[in-house]
């Protein structure tokens, strides 16, 4: 079973990916959600993911740099991201840290 970490500053994005994943619980357990990137770390660091779906854009603490954050001590952990906005069509954020 994939153990997956949520990350979206919005509350009504990390319930519905919650339920998106319900009716497969034999495959996966999401087994928190944060709303930003600090509070993802924290999440890492005390439980074992195997796949993060995170926004980009959040307060405090954004995606890109939760992903960064995250490869210093986890190598393992995969990373979906999600983002609403056209983030990677300004290729300013993305061409900086294509190698996350």
């Amino acid at each position: 079973m994939l153990r997956l970490l949520i990350v979206d500053d919005e509350v009504i994005v990390r319930k519905w990916l919650t339920l998106v994943f319900q009716p497969f619980d034999k495959e996966f357990v999401v087994v928190d959600a944060a709303a930003n990137g600090h509070e993802a770390l924290e999440i890492c660091r005390i439980h074992a993911i195997d796949i993060v779906i995170t926004d980009i854009i959040m307060p405090d603490m954004d995606g890109m740099s939760f992903i960064q954050a995250l490869r210093e001590f986890n190598l393992h952990t995969q990373v979906i991201i999600l983002s609403k906005g056209n983030v990677f069509r300004s290729s300013s954020i993305f061409a900086e840290r294509r190698n996350y």
